[in-house]
């Protein structure tokens, strides 16, 4: 995950300790690895609580802006 999203793994990691559905949703964004694939993230490995995922849209599209995307991706450089 660290090398698709190009962040060094203590980012990945700390994502861990914060467990955010923003952090999840902005490293599959910036790993092209689709919102879906986010939400497992978030479920499966960062144990995120179930009412605080973040969910694809119905499309299959990320339920951020590009530019929430973008600054919550910034935030874990």
């Amino acid at each position: 995950m660290s090398f698709a999203s190009e962040l060094p793994t203590r980012s990945i990691e700390g994502v861990f300790e914060v467990r955010s559905g923003k952090s999840a949703m902005a490293i599959a964004w910036k790993g092209d690895l689709g919102a879906e694939f986010a939400v497992r993230l978030q479920r499966n490995l960062w144990k995120v609580p179930e009412r605080d995922i973040l969910r694809a849209k119905s499309d299959g599209g990320f339920p951020m802006s590009e530019d929430d995307l973008e600054w919550s991706y910034d935030l874990l450089k």
